[in-house]
């Protein structure tokens, strides 16, 4: 399976895989991880597995707040431009 690949979603690359495996999967997951923490300036090697589930944890919230914060925005600007 190929590396991420910036403008390659996690499920994108997934999908464009005729069958992928678990280890396809725990290697996206793992550039994921990465990608993550780079973001914010940290090294995944100075985390421990607490950490790991903290942050996922708060970039899954990150992400589920800003997508329903930009899925508001348009139904606002829907209704307003209507």
């Amino acid at each position: 399976m190929p590396m991420l690949k910036a403008g390659n979603s996690p499920k994108t690359l997934l999908m464009n895989t005729p069958k992928p495996e678990a280890a396809d999967v725990i290697r996206v997951a793992a550039e994921t991880l990465d990608a993550i923490c780079t973001a914010r300036g940290i090294k995944v090697r100075d985390l421990d597995d607490a950490m790991i589930d903290e942050l996922l944890r708060s970039s899954t919230q990150e992400y589920l707040v800003s997508d329903t914060l930009i899925a508001d925005i348009m139904a606002h600007e829907t209704v307003v431009g209507a």
